[in-house]
């Protein structure tokens, strides 16, 4: 089950994960932190409002 159900989506076919969009608010941008912060691989990052 993904963090941020809203945000990450799974490709079927190889297992990873995606962003398929952008948080929009306040309560998806925490989500999105908690599944950066729980990544095991460390591949969710921020740039911030780049």
């Amino acid at each position: 089950m993904l963090t941020a159900p809203k945000n990450f989506s799974m490709h079927e076919e190889d297992g990873h994960a995606f962003v398929a969009r952008q948080p929009e608010t306040p309560e998806e941008e925490a989500l999105c932190k908690e599944a950066m912060e729980g990544c095991p691989v460390e591949a969710i990052g921020n740039d911030g409002d780049q």
